[in-house]
């Protein structure tokens, strides 16, 4: 059995050999610059080994919730099997609160390090948070006794259409 980095080398091999079949040089003076470039490596970098630090920890959902940053919703998703609630890193907390206050943000970090969960909560708090919305949109209309459809449609457009003002337009075509 190979170790990883005799399959590395290997591999190399045979990609060298792939693209030189590609190459078609009649300069000979371009084809030696070339096979002299080629042959030096510049074509595939060394192998990158490197391993996940220890990440500095940012607290737990559950502070994010009580903090205001994610709606309660959370505190019944992101828990353990102990039913306590995930703890998460530092960078997962800044990049939650900067994506929930509308900022754009950029999570470089190793794999396993939780990027996915800093733009899955900032997409599905949104989603939590119109479904509030919506709700108590509906409550105040039952309250209140208007069934007006057009009044209850423009509502509920704009709550869907505000927060894409700032990407330039509606996602749905109007007309009124």
């Amino acid at each position: 059995m190979k170790n990883i980095f005799d399959l590395h080398k290997d591999v190399l091999t045979e990609y060298k050999a792939y693209i030189d079949s590609f190459i078609n040089i009649a300069d000979n003076r371009i084809l030696s610059t070339v096979k002299k470039d080629f042959d030096s490596g510049n074509l595939y970098p060394e192998p990158l080994v490197q391993f996940n630090p220890s990440f500095e920890s940012g607290g737990t959902v559950e502070d994010l919730v009580n903090n205001g940053v994610l709606v309660k919703d959370f505190n019944h998703i992101f828990y353990d099997g102990e039913n306590k609630s995930w703890s998460i890193y530092k960078h997962q907390t800044e990049a939650i609160v900067k994506g929930n206050e509308g900022k754009s943000f950029v999570v470089t970090s190793g794999t396993g390090s939780g990027k996915s969960l800093t733009y899955i909560s900032t997409i599905f708090n949104h989603l939590f948070r119109l479904l509030e919305l919506n709700h108590k949109i509906h409550e105040e209309e039952k309250a209140s006794g208007l069934l007006d459809k057009k009044k209850t449609v423009s509502k509920k457009s704009n709550v869907v259409n505000e927060p894409q003002a700032g990407y330039g337009g509606n996602l749905f075509n109007q007309e009124n």
